[in-house]
């Protein structure tokens, strides 16, 4: 008798546990598709684009006036509140992030490269992370994607966008992040 009823509470935790699971599943489909379809649709590009440019400026100029643009802080901020900062900045690079002390959202990289008179760059987010199917810190995102198109522009110089060939897994890390300083891909 007291074996029935271990098996009992035992199929009672498990369908619990399904449950929560097959739940957990379906809004995040039903955020994805019908709910936020339009955050999902920005996430998926913005997490998948690369911005390319070239400007007839100088490397160190190119990411002191992205910087100092932003003017973002060097540290990441309290345990809970999550908010943009630069993670690492370097003469020919710089890491922002978004999120706190505890976690990140999202980490993106610019990097640039001397070639000739001016410089060569790009421009793209490295990892992220999602809730319920959609991508975290989308508006910070599209913050830096623009504030780079429009700097590039300012100083002068062309870009493209182009698609990264296979998607990177949300919060996987990535060796660009470890390596900035690196010249951007051609």
């Amino acid at each position: 008798m007291e074996i029935v009823l271990v098996l009992i509470v035992l199929g009672g935790i498990g369908l619990s546990i399904l449950f929560g699971y097959l739940r957990s599943q379906a809004n995040k489909a039903l955020s994805r598709h019908v709910l936020q379809r339009g955050e999902h649709a920005r996430g998926q590009q913005l997490t998948k684009e690369v911005i390319e440019f070239t400007v007839p400026v100088a490397p160190d100029v190119l990411i002191g006036t992205v910087v100092a643009r932003l003017g973002l802080p060097v540290e990441a901020p309290g345990a809970f509140l999550g908010k943009l900062y630069i993670e690492r900045v370097q003469v020919d690079a710089v890491v922002f992030a978004f999120g706190n002390k505890l976690s990140q959202s999202f980490r993106s990289a610019l990097t640039a490269e001397s070639r000739g008179s001016g410089c060569v760059g790009s421009y793209t987010v490295v990892n992220w992370t999602e809730g319920d199917g959609i991508v975290a810190g989308l508006s910070e995102m599209e913050i830096l994607a623009n504030t780079v198109r429009l700097i590039a522009g300012e100083l002068g110089g062309t870009m493209g966008v182009s698609a990264v060939p296979a998607p990177v897994a949300p919060a996987a890390p990535v060796a660009a992040v470890a390596a900035v300083g690196t010249p951007a891909p051609q």
